[in-house]
């Protein structure tokens, strides 16, 4: 009997996996369930630190098990949460940190990154709170991040979640003056993204399936924003959703019939992962769309 080959499939979390609430649908779960119980290899790919990301698979009920991953930090981090092992990380060299803080200031935007589970800024105001009470992250305010930050992050995010239009400015200020070390773009209007240069989800993807020997042909990924475009470009099947930015509508493979409030992970999952079609039957049963997904 032939071998079925096996599938990667990679997703964003907000917006995508979980809905406008931050909840997790009965039909997302039972349809990754299904997808690993057939052998497949499933990735959380997201912005979020490494803890706000072990969170969202815990709550899935299949953190630790085999075939499951995390790429956190907008791919600068690819961890295998069945032996907790850090595959890959990429970091910001501390010169360059500290060069990019010293700018922020001068321009007058929030700033923060991390060391180990901490949220770390020298700014203790109302984007910081509002960050950390959403994605549940401790935080750490200090008066100079020079004398606490000892190690390399993955990441820095700048904010303003009350005047979108500041953080727009700032990038194209910004963007410029780090030309060859950072990469810089958006998860939201509030919200930029600087990431180490030529990190992002799609590499994250590359990464995974290159350590894992599956070709990338064989790889889905799902997501709604902009730092999901490099993933939707990078799979073998790139998806958008049904909310997601409508030039990544463009530029996906499929967009989804359903939004991230219907279960729309689990429609691309059972369109084009999972074999067990009495499964899939039953998805489209409980949650009719008015075009059918065949």
């Amino acid at each position: 009997m032939a071998k079925h080959k096996r599938m990667v499939f990679l997703t964003d979390i907000d917006d995508t996996l979980v809905d406008r609430k931050k909840q997790l649908s009965d039909e997302n779960r039972q349809a990754i369930e299904t997808f690993l119980e057939e052998g497949n290899i499933f990735a959380i790919s997201t912005g979020r630190t490494a803890m706000a990301a072990s969170r969202v698979v815990r709550e899935l009920g299949i953190y630790g098990q085999k075939n499951v991953f995390i790429s956190c930090y907008d791919g600068g981090m690819l961890i295998d949460t069945e032996s907790g092992e850090v595959l890959s990380k990429s970091t910001i060299p501390l010169p360059v940190v500290y060069r990019f803080f010293d700018l922020a200031r001068e321009f007058g935007i929030h700033l923060q990154t991390y060391q180990g589970d901490d949220v770390l800024s020298e700014d203790d105001d109302e984007n910081l709170n509002q960050y950390c009470t959403v994605l549940k992250l401790p935080k750490k305010v200090v008066t100079d991040l020079r004398k606490e930050l000892t190690e390399e992050p993955s990441k820095i995010i700048a904010l303003e979640f009350r005047d979108p239009e500041k953080v727009a400015r700032f990038r194209e200020w910004i963007k410029p003056q780090f030309e060859g070390e950072l990469d810089v773009f958006g998860s939201s209007r509030f919200m930029l993204e600087v990431v180490p240069h030529g990190v992002n989800k799609g590499t994250g993807l590359r990464n995974l399936c290159g350590l894992l020997e599956i070709p990338v042909e064989d790889s889905v990924s799902a997501g709604d924003a902009e730092n999901d475009e490099a993933m939707i470009r990078a799979a073998g099947t790139g998806c958008a959703m049904a909310n997601a930015m409508p030039y990544l509508k463009e530029i996906a493979d499929y967009v989804t019939l359903r939004d991230c409030d219907h279960s729309g992970v689990a429609e691309i999952l059972y369109r084009f992962c999972i074999r067990n079609e009495e499964k899939r039957a039953a998805f489209m049963e409980a949650c009719p769309v008015e075009e059918d997904l065949t």
